[in-house]
């Protein structure tokens, strides 16, 4: 009978694991799930300690009351070293036009500059725990330098308006 063509002889299956794969299945069991895995008890969960509360939302008013009218810079911190431009530029643009960023990622912050106070508060109430690159980014006021200097709190002069010059035109028409 040499040929293996033919069925096993009667009674014996036709695969049989060594003798040391028999017993390392688990018995069969009546705990199987609609999908026929086998349903795995749930971990035990344990509640989250009592001094643990989520990070409290930012108010709007409490963050633009929190700087003066000329402060536009909003720093970004908790980041990982290889945080780019391209990283924070999608998350601020929706805030306003950037007027410029100021990287230290490698200090793990940076600054991100918009053009008005409102839309720096904006930023910072909106992107509070924002996560960039799987860690939530930490925003609160940089410091911007008022008009006289070193983070002066006196607000900015208005910008002055352009007028055109006037033009005075006479047509003299010879008879």
């Amino acid at each position: 009978m040499g040929g293996g063509g033919g069925p096993p002889p009667s009674g014996q299956p036709s695969y049989m694991p060594p003798p040391t794969m028999q017993h390392s299945l688990p018995p069969p069991s009546h705990h199987f799930g609609p999908s026929g895995m086998a349903a795995a008890p749930m971990a035990h969960q344990a509640p989250p300690p009592a001094s643990y509360s989520p990070a409290p939302t930012l108010s709007y008013d409490v963050v633009a009351a929190q700087t003066p009218e000329f402060n536009t810079t909003v720093y970004v911190g908790n980041l990982i070293p290889y945080v780019s431009q391209a990283d924070l530029i999608p998350l601020f643009q929706g805030y306003g036009y950037i007027v410029e960023i100021r990287m230290q990622a490698d200090r793990g912050f940076a600054f991100v500059k918009l053009d008005s106070h409102h839309n720096a508060a904006m930023a910072i109430t909106h992107l509070q725990n924002q996560p960039v690159h799987g860690r939530g980014i930490k925003c609160s006021w940089g410091k911007d330098k008022g008009p006289d200097g070193a983070g002066s709190t006196s607000p900015l002069p208005a910008a002055p308006q352009y007028q055109a010059p006037a033009v005075s035109c006479s047509f003299h028409l010879k008879p």
